[in-house]
């Protein structure tokens, strides 16, 4: 169906509530550290803040050359969950 039309504080409320606990569950497995779990998804939200009226939620190149593989795969769940209908 596509992205929600309103990328608003509100859609960002959503987005956060919905998926923060998987985030950070998903960096306490790779990392096995809860401070840099919680960092990990700090940097995805303002990621997926930042991004909120691109048309899409792949990663970009230069992303994909700069990130470490843990952060791309959590980037991808948050940008996933942001460009789908579940959150509109």
């Amino acid at each position: 169906m596509g992205p929600p039309k309103e990328r608003d504080e509100g859609w960002f409320t959503g987005l956060y509530v919905a998926e923060y606990a998987n985030v950070v569950r998903y960096g306490l497995r790779r990392l096995a550290d809860s401070d840099a779990s919680a960092e990990l998804a700090q940097e995805v939200f303002v990621v997926a803040w930042r991004r909120r009226n691109e048309k899409t939620g792949e990663l970009l190149a230069h992303e994909r050359l700069t990130l470490s593989p843990v952060r791309i795969s959590a980037y991808q769940v948050i940008l996933d969950a942001a460009w789908t209908d579940r959150l509109g």
